[in-house]
């Protein structure tokens, strides 16, 4: 429900950026939402236009709200029809930046960041509808509960917990941080604990139920919730009331005012039909559907959005993140005439110095060949023993150079060691950790909420006859055991998450006493769910026979894990080639089995993939060797798991294969 805020790096936001790009373009590619929007309706003959909506309060109801304008567009404007597309904060982002959608309805924080960054022009902006009045502009109030009277002072603020929005929500956060800095508040650092519940709603009730001390919220919200009775405004106070605009403006407001929404236009549609839409918004009467579905009393011509531009530069935000700093394309725009005197000034001198230099070794010269001419014998002893030094210092330049190389081939096996290691981390461990945190919390709300309904239940007991009574009992017991069961295998799956934090941190070189089949099974599980991550549509069965009298063993977990994992990689590679090749009719498939041969170990991974033939065969554990395409492998994993196999535990690493059938490693690892 809540998202707690982070500040990313720019190196890892840009990275969040391409991953969630490449998601849109599959989820565009699946929907179809990257058709042409001049395409014309099989059935209607008209034209489809899509209007971009922000989702603040969910995609349902943001439909629900908005259609009915497009409809009236649709009626008022022949050959074209208008339809609402949701998005929500990120999806909006991704879709207006890659053209997708004609115009776009959005707050004007991110229409702002729309307009500097993909030239979307506003048209009209929303007179809406409260209280029985319109209103073109909003703001934000910074609130808390009644009863708190600890919340008197801005000092109080600090270490206190805040609950808005959305990081990016213009009324549902921005505004109010912008407030709170110029009460000499950064929520980033005096608060401790800063919430993004998803919606205004989320936020006011987070404030009303104590898990946050105080909340932002756009203006009206907690007005309209008192009036649709999921609030009491008494329960709630202001922080800060702004009284400048008296009755001009009868909700409580923290902060100044800003424009509302604009129904903005896309870059690369006509002028012409924004001039139509233009003038169509601004005719819609205020009894229509569309504008009591959307709670406003029309349009009007578009506000001046420059201080929304000012408050975005005072954050530092999209698309002001770097505002103020000085760039090399700055100094170049400035200062280029001095830079090109500067520039024929250096070559001037260069060339004169090269000149100088170059009669000076003339002169060099000369001096020499005189000198040879008369000490010759002198200067054929010096040659030779100048060779001599010469050899003895290639020799020396060679010898440094063959440990360089060494010490680089040992450097890129250590990377290649630790690289699956953060492709796993980054793959899975972010995806699975704050969803599983879900998981296993609220399993936990629920059995304490089936305890609470028992005790309220037997409170009034007398209420039920036997069979309802024991029907009743029946359904709570199975919601408790439900989430229980729930909870047990949610700690399972954090257990596995954090033996794959632990497993990135590196080789202590320590061995430790493990149970050797359920350290196989994790591992192998890991490495497919590993291969998952990067492709959804991946499948293998696996099948596992695991000798019980196995027990403990000695080994270096971090270094075998290793193992395991490029086996498994290699082996989930291979069945997916095979699978491509074939098609739905192979059943890609896995064998895992372990047996104990008096104190020793043999650990076998089989796989029905594409397998090798023997030229590949006797090459699978050099160095480098690899028949993955280029960018796919270095050829090193392999060749480290042999080191840690034969080298690091005195074992054996056998390899047999089948070109077309199967590949099968077979590990032997001696007992104490």
């Amino acid at each position: 429900m809540f998202k707690k805020a982070f500040r990313t790096k720019p190196t890892l936001r840009l990275l969040y950026t391409l991953v969630f790009s490449l998601y849109m373009i599959m989820l565009v590619s699946e929907s179809g939402i990257a058709q042409s929007v001049a395409a014309e309706d099989r059935d209607t003959g008209l034209k489809r236009l899509e209007i971009a909506v922000v989702a603040k309060r969910g995609k349902e109801k943001s439909v629900h709200k908005w259609q009915p304008t497009a409809d009236y567009l649709t009626r008022h404007i022949p050959g074209y029809e208008f339809v609402v597309v949701p998005y929500d904060w990120d999806e909006i982002r991704q879709a207006v930046a890659m053209g997708i959608g004609d115009f776009v309805l959005t707050n004007p924080g991110m229409y702002v960041e729309f307009e500097a960054l993909h030239d979307v022009r506003r048209i009209a902006t929303l007179k809406n509808y409260r209280l029985g009045k319109p209103y073109t502009a909003f703001g934000v109030v910074l609130f808390k509960r009644a009863d708190r009277k600890d919340i008197t002072t801005v000092e109080s603020l600090k270490g206190k917990r805040l609950a808005a929005v959305n990081e990016t929500a213009w009324g549902g956060w921005q505004v109010g941080w912008r407030q709170l800095l110029e009460l000499g508040i950064d929520p980033y650092k005096d608060l401790s604990e800063l919430v993004f519940a998803g919606s205004h709603d989320n936020a006011v009730l987070a404030v009303r139920d104590g898990k946050v001390d105080i909340g932002s919220v756009r203006t009206d919200t907690l007005e309209r919730m008192a009036a649709e009775g999921t609030i009491k405004l008494e329960d709630f106070q202001p922080l800060f009331l702004n009284k400048e605009y008296g009755d001009k403006f009868p909700f409580w407001l923290s902060t100044a005012l800003y424009p509302e929404w604009p129904f903005a236009t896309a870059s690369h549609t006509a002028m012409e039909l924004n001039e139509k839409v233009a003038i169509a918004l601004m005719s819609i009467p205020e009894d229509s559907d569309a504008a009591r579905a959307g709670k406003y009393e029309g349009w009007t011509v578009p506000s001046n959005y420059q201080p929304i531009h000012e408050t975005l530069r005072v954050l530092k935000v999209t698309p002001y993140e770097h505002y103020g700093e000085i760039t090399l394309a700055k100094v170049l725009a400035k200062y280029w005439k001095e830079l090109v005197l500067a520039l024929i000034l250096i070559i001037s001198l260069c060339c004169a110095a090269f000149y100088f230099k170059q009669l000076n070794r003339r002169l060099t010269k000369t001096q020499n060949q005189l000198h040879e001419e008369l000490s010759e014998r002198v200067k054929a002893q010096k040659e030779l023993q100048r060779a001599s030094e010469e050899v003895r210092d290639k020799n020396l330049e060679l010898e440094e150079n063959l440990e360089q190389i060494q010490a680089m081939q040992d450097q890129i096996i250590m990377q290649e060691k630790m690289a699956s290691l953060g492709s796993l981390t980054a793959g899975i461990a972010h995806e699975i950790k704050n969803p599983l945190n879900f998981v296993i919390n609220f399993s936990e709300l629920t059995v304490d909420l089936v305890d609470e309904i028992n005790e309220e239940l037997e409170d009034h007991r007398d209420k039920f006859d036997d069979d309802t009574w024991s029907y009743v009992q029946e359904i709570l017991g199975d919601l408790a055991s439900n989430a229980a069961k729930i909870n047990e295998h949610g700690k399972r799956s954090d257990s596995i998450v954090r033996n794959m934090l632990n497993h990135s941190k590196g080789n202590t070189g320590e061995r430790l006493k493990t149970e050797m089949n359920t350290f196989v099974d994790e591992y192998v599980k890991l490495g497919y769910h590993g291969m998952r991550a990067n492709d959804s549509s991946f499948n293998v069965t696996i099948h596992t026979d695991y000798d019980p009298d196995l027990g403990s063993m000695e080994i270096n977990p971090q270094d075998m894990s290793r193992v395991i994992l490029n086996i498994v990689n290699n082996a989930c590679y291979a069945v997916q080639e095979r699978q491509k090749a074939e098609g739905d009719g192979f059943e890609p498939s896995l064998w895992v089995s372990t047996k104990k041969q008096g104190n020793d170990m043999e650990l076998l991974i089989k796989d029905n993939g594409t397998g090798m033939p023997e030229e590949i065969k006797e090459k699978v554990f050099n160095p480098f060797f690899t028949t993955k395409p280029t960018g796919s492998g270095t050829g090193l994993g392999l060749s480290m798991s042999y080191d840690i196999v034969v080298q690091g535990h005195n074992g054996r690493f056998e390899v047999d294969s089948k070109e077309g059938e199967y590949t099968c490693f077979t590990l032997g690892l001696p007992g104490s």
